[in-house]
């Protein structure tokens, strides 16, 4: 999985094991996937982010797609 920038922050979020790492300048920082800090000198972070980041890293990767909407069929 590649990083992603925060759109805000600038910060760079990434995948390391069953934690997000977050990078900006000097500093990192781990977190989970509620974005609570597990260790580092950067404290804080998206939880949005961590938790999408993580989710995407669990599926399958032939399931890291969106689905198409479910074919509705005729109507009427």
């Amino acid at each position: 999985m590649r990083d992603i920038r925060h759109p805000l922050s600038g910060s760079i979020y990434g995948l390391d094991g069953d934690l997000v790492r977050v990078e900006k300048g000097e500093g990192v920082g781990w977190f989970d996937r509620d974005g609570r800090w597990q260790r580092g000198d950067i404290r804080t972070a998206d939880a949005e982010l961590c938790r999408w980041i993580l989710t995407r890293s669990a599926l399958p990767s032939g399931r890291r797609r969106f689905a198409a909407p479910p074919n509705s069929g005729d109507v009427g």
